[in-house]
């Protein structure tokens, strides 16, 4: 909700003067207050002290005579003294007795001194005589309204109990002489229970002579009490002297100065209005005006004018006003005119930074074009298993086609060496730089590793070298191509060879991350040292290059870049990731599956370089995760199926757990069960090889074949079809495929 700018400003005017009077009279007041009650106390606390005087020693022999025999003569105390209430009055004696000590000369005595103490607050002069309970003058009333003597019960029930002793009014008398006993009239005979919390009695009890804090009020007035103690002659009290000070001018002088104070503060409060009222007026219509203008100028009317002829900050800011709005009316006609140059500019910067960006994107394109045939899995060991994982920081489009670009790559083939034995090779490698940079030396390094796999296993040739020395020299060879550069260019790498047969890996890692081994469900690194600088810097040069690892059966090795460890951790603000463990706890978690490891690196946060990853696996196949080792059972059943003895070869494969299949699990069990002609079973079996391996045409042959037998022959198609695509120029192949589709005519006729 909006608030004017008047109403807050008279708001604050009004708050401010209002509070500020009101605080000061108030302590004008309260102060004032404060004086005349402390002079009040001050003198009914004399009144009290110089009545107490009045009493002599036989005065005082007579009060402690008479409280004896009040004492004797009380009645039992009973419930009804035990509930008084604060104020309240009970007879204790009964009417004969009340009668036989009111009519004593010691109580007459005491009521006298009363009397006299009472009327020493008239104004008025007058002979020594015997006082009557009546005003002697009305027009002259004493300022003590009452004056009476206490006596502590030792025998009261628990609470401020005390007996009146003689009261200067113990008497019914129609004091105003309305015809009528009133109640303030009604008498206070000898020995009446009195039940009091005030302090003030209590004070005095104890010897002290004190007066009220504050008055009290009643039907008829405004009292202020004292007490003052009467003492015997070893300083016992044996009464309390009360007196009551009529204070009714003094309270309605207060009230009166209260009723003035209100009315100063209703006063200024009204011209606080009045004023607040006038100045917001005074500073608003400016202000509006202000507003008003503003407003036009919102709603484009640029011919506004205001018109102040105020010399002060308001006809400065109008002024002002004025100004602008006359430059924004001519910017406002040249406006398009200036919205078609700045459009025509953006233009023609817009058309230079797409054909930057186009040629830039081209560029990349061209790039990725040179390195995609490059960067692939060639391996086709069974034994020796390889799995590559690429994701470029890179990323950009070219005519609709997205692409990545940047410096890692993942290579991988096979070898032959002396004696027939094959090998597998891989490599993981880094180039150094970003984007082109970096995607550069990735396509000088992947150019030359192709040309020596090329070289080496063209033709299916044998290599009669030792894979040791082969590695060497290609590091070498790799080295002097990289070295060219002069240090522009260089690449980390880690570069293995694992012989298919025995599990031996030759390798050498050119400060390339630690490599991963995962055995028995736990990971570790193979390496513990650095020892092997980037290829192209030659910082470190040791005499040994190639170094040597026994792999197990069911291992799996796990090379990948600096992208693994590069990661803006989400857990921890944002920081880099400086642990090369958690890699390690990451590996562990995924169990060695290259999917499930590249997804879990990517939750705990935010790639900031490229990540290529590759798994290496050896003789997976044949090893559960238990190590327990089912060669000989597969060696068993292959031996079988050669004998074609397919229900030996079935229970053989019953000897295997199916948690723990494979590819050849399935693909045995489902040749054995066709053959057997459990051609459903066979088809489930068979279709779970297929999903395993994709690579192998004997398997959609097998599909085929047995689909075409149950006149499935769509299904029949698809699989023939894909075994085609793996071997185009089988012969079977092409001849079932020509009798699938007479038949489909057939039908189709």
């Amino acid at each position: 909700m909006r608030v004017p700018f008047g109403l807050k400003l008279g708001s604050i005017i009004f708050l401010f003067v209002v509070g500020s009077t009101g605080l000061s009279v108030f302590y004008y007041y309260q102060t004032s207050r404060e004086l005349v009650l402390s002079q009040m106390q001050n003198r009914i606390r004399d009144l009290a002290h110089t009545g107490s005087w009045m009493f002599g020693p036989t005065d005082r022999r007579m009060i402690q005579k008479l409280s004896a025999q009040i004492h004797q003569r009380q009645r039992p105390i009973n419930d009804e003294i035990k509930a008084m209430a604060d104020g309240d009055y009970l007879e204790s004696l009964s009417q004969s007795d009340i009668d036989e000590l009111q009519a004593t000369p010691e109580f007459q005595r005491i009521v006298q001194i009363l009397r006299q103490i009472r009327n020493g607050s008239t104004r008025t002069q007058r002979t020594y005589r015997s006082l009557p309970q009546k005003l002697l003058d009305p027009a002259d009333e004493p300022g003590l309204k009452y004056a009476y003597l206490l006596i502590q019960a030792p025998d009261s029930p628990e609470g401020t109990y005390y007996k009146f002793l003689a009261d200067s009014d113990y008497e019914a008398v129609d004091m105003n002489q309305n015809n009528q006993i009133d109640e303030d009239e009604e008498p206070n005979p000898v020995g009446n229970w009195y039940r009091s919390d005030e302090d003030v009695f209590a004070s005095a009890a104890s010897g002290q002579i004190s007066a009220a804090e504050e008055w009290y009020v009643d039907g008829w007035g405004r009292f202020l009490s004292s007490a003052a103690p009467i003492l015997d002659d070893q300083g016992h009290v044996i009464a309390i002297l009360g007196l009551d000070l009529d204070v009714k001018s003094e309270a309605n002088r207060l009230e009166e100065l209260w009723q003035l104070c209100l009315m100063i503060i209703a006063v200024t409060a009204a011209l606080a209005i009045l004023i607040s009222f006038l100045l917001s007026l005074l500073l608003t219509r400016p202000i509006n005006r202000l507003r008003a203008g503003a407003q036009q100028v919102a709603q484009r009317n640029f011919e506004t004018h205001i018109d102040l002829k105020s010399h002060d900050e308001f006809g400065l800011l109008a002024h002002a006003f004025n100004t602008m709005v006359t430059e924004i009316r001519d910017y406002a006609r040249n406006l398009e005119d200036m919205v078609a140059q700045r459009t025509r500019e953006l233009e023609d910067t817009l058309t230079t930074v797409q054909a930057l960006k186009k040629q830039q994107d081209g560029d990349y394109f061209l790039t990725n074009l040179l390195a995609n045939p490059l960067f692939k899995n060639w391996n086709k060991s069974e034994i020796t298993t390889t799995e590559f994982y690429i994701k470029q920081k890179k990323t950009f489009e070219f005519r609709n086609q997205p692409g990545e670009l940047g410096g890692d790559l993942c290579i991988s083939g096979n070898l032959r060496f002396s004696g027939g034995r094959r090998y597998t090779m891989f490599i993981n490698a880094d180039a150094m730089g970003k984007s082109m940079q970096g995607a550069g030396g990735a396509l000088v390094m992947g150019t030359v590793v192709n040309s020596i796999m090329h070289r080496s296993a063209a033709n299916d040739r044998v290599l009669d070298i030792d894979p040791l020395d082969w590695l060497s020299q290609t590091y070498s060879e790799l080295q002097s191509v990289f070295e060219s550069f002069d240090g522009s260019m260089a690449i980390s790498c880690f570069m293995g060879l694992v012989d298919d047969a025995s599990g031996r890996l030759f390798y050498f890692n050119a400060e390339h991350p630690h490599t991963v081994l995962y055995r028995n469900a736990k990971a570790t690194f193979i390496e513990e040292d650095t020892y092997l600088s980037k290829v192209g810097l030659n910082l470190h040069q040791p005499n040994q290059i190639v170094r040597e690892f026994q792999l197990q059966p069911g291992d799996i090795l796990i090379t990948g870049s600096d992208g693994r460890d590069d990661i803006k951790m989400l857990h921890n603000d944002g920081k880099v990731n400086e642990d090369e463990m958690l890699f390690l706890q990451s590996v562990t978690a995924a169990k060695g599956d290259l999917n499930k490891l590249a997804a879990l690196i990517q939750t705990q946060g935010v790639l900031i370089d490229d990540l290529s990853l590759i798994r290496v696996g050896y003789q997976e196949s044949i090893v559960h995760q238990n190590q327990q080792d089912d060669r000989p059972v597969y060696k068993a059943i292959v031996a079988s199926i050669q004998n074609r003895d397919f229900k030996a070869a079935l229970e053989h494969l019953n000897d295997l757990q199916e948690d723990n299949a494979n590819f050849l699990y399935y693909y045995y069990r489902g040749m054995c069960l066709s053959r057997t002609g459990q051609i459903n079973a066979a088809l489930d079996m068979l279709e779970k090889a297929a999903r395993l391996n994709k690579d192998q045409a004997a398997i959609p042959a097998l599909l085929g074949k047995l689909y075409y037998k149950q006149k499935n022959y769509e299904q029949a198609r698809r699989y023939w079809h894909q075994a085609m695509q793996l071997e185009p120029e089988n012969a079977k192949l092409q001849k079932a495929m020509l009798k699938l589709e007479d038949a489909i005519g057939s039908i189709q006729n």
